[in-house]
């Protein structure tokens, strides 16, 4: 194993591109829908989750300032500008969004928000703290409606292993592959949602470095761990897990993907999932008709 750290921490140096710029989605009566546009699924779920679950059809566009609403995506903090003034004043509705990491306070948004849901509780916590009406605020990531979508299919693999995008060339992650060669998957982050979301259903358990990853095997009842790659360039906010799991009351802490592979089996992971079905299946009923509602009182469904 120690070969196998030396790898990791020289794959850790190597430079990685720089993001794309974010995308907007424009309705067809004008209201638009910002989100990132790094290529992977879960971003990749605000283009397409909505038009198939709720009938609201999207098209892109590149100017955050022009937007009617924000959702799946841990973007809020983008909006933390105060030197902005009131410029960009138009209203946001928020569904489903929100921190990446815990911003400080005051807070002084450029845009408008109504805060109709948000990924946790922690998220809310913060807002209310400062000062923002989120009395009527609903909890949750919008990507537990996956399954609204598309229906979960025959199991076809014990392991499926996501690594979030700072982590696809982790060597870690590819050795808990490698070891379970055969009744193991690869899931590939970059790939589109209608790719990813089947072939995470159709594990019997999940790995994960991914928020997305874990959220989808989470909606599809799939137990799940997440894991955290120490040997990476850039160390990735885990605010936006812990808000995540702060939207079922729950707290939570990454086991390290190398010590995982020195120190457990795969078989363990049942035992260390966190989300139960039955606390998903609340959220998701509270979440889906409440959408439904929303976006028909907006003229868009």
């Amino acid at each position: 194993m120690a070969d196998l750290r030396t790898v990791a921490r020289k794959v850790k140096r190597r430079v990685v591109g720089k993001p794309k710029a974010a995308a907007e989605v424009w309705l067809p009566r004008g209201k638009v829908l910002t989100r990132p546009i790094i290529p992977n699924f879960g971003d990749d779920l605000n283009d397409c989750l909505f038009e198939q679950v709720f009938g609201v059809k999207f098209e892109f566009s590149t100017d955050w300032k022009k937007a009617d609403y924000v959702a799946i995506g841990s973007a809020l903090n983008n909006y933390l500008d105060a030197s902005r003034g009131d410029k960009f004043r138009k209203r946001v509705s928020v569904l489903g969004m929100g921190f990446i990491k815990e911003p400080t306070p005051p807070l002084h948004f450029w845009r408008d928000f109504d805060f109709k849901i948000v990924r946790g509780e922690l998220t809310r916590s913060i807002l209310r703290e400062n000062g923002f009406d989120v009395a009527a605020t609903k909890l949750g990531d919008l990507a537990l409606l996956s399954s609204y979508w598309i229906k979960p299919p025959k199991k076809q693999h014990k392991l499926g292993v996501i690594a979030h995008l700072d982590d696809m060339a982790s060597p870690i992650m590819w050795e808990l592959y490698q070891r379970h060669r055969g009744e193991a998957i690869y899931i590939n982050v970059k790939d589109r949602p209608e790719v990813v979301l089947p072939q995470i259903a159709a594990c019997e358990m999940v790995a994960s470095t991914s928020l997305h990853g874990l959220i989808v095997a989470d909606c599809y009842h799939v137990p799940n761990i997440w894991l955290e790659n120490r040997y990476k360039r850039v160390s990735k906010p885990v605010f936006k897990y812990h808000d995540y799991y702060s939207a079922f009351g729950l707290t939570a802490e990454p086991i390290q993907a190398i010590d995982f592979l020195e120190q457990h089996s795969i078989d363990e992971i049942p035992s260390l999932n966190r989300v139960t079905p039955e606390a998903v299946e609340s959220l998701k009923a509270d979440l889906h008709p409440y959408l439904t509602e929303f976006f028909k009182s907006e003229g868009l469904a």
